[in-house]
């Protein structure tokens, strides 16, 4: 696909546009230079990894294949709801905390009163 449009007559994209949406792909994920056997070095060779991939999948049949993305979706599923449940435990941890800091101020307040009632009593008792 021609994105400068060289062939058309118009341009989709300027290359200035092209080469700065790569380098911008480039930082969001993070590429840098390093040694080619990392995945997030620039000189990760991609093209040989797809060809290996695809060889694999050839070899391994439509039937292999169709298993092998179904363990990929289960474990997905997975993922999923354990995200979910991990969700609703936060939230009820979150009520949790909410009543422990209610019953901790009931307390405080009850505390204050039962300190102001034995300041007002030992008064009552001392004037007698």
């Amino acid at each position: 696909m021609d994105l400068t449009g060289l062939k058309e007559g118009f341009a989709a994209f300027t290359p200035e546009e092209i080469s700065a949406a790569h380098e911008s792909q480039v930082i969001l994920h993070g590429y840098k230079e390093g040694p080619r056997n990392s995945l997030w070095s620039s000189g990760y060779p991609f093209m040989a990894v797809a060809d290996e991939v695809a060889q694999v999948i050839h070899d391994a049949g439509k039937v292999g294949i169709a298993r092998y993305l179904q363990v990929i979706g289960a474990r997905l599923l997975s993922i999923g709801r354990t995200t979910e449940l991990d969700a609703i435990l936060e939230g009820d941890q979150v009520a949790a905390i909410k009543g422990l800091k209610k019953s901790l101020e009931d307390r405080d307040a009850r505390v204050e009163k039962l300190k102001t009632e034995v300041k007002v009593l030992k008064r009552e008792s001392a004037e007698c």
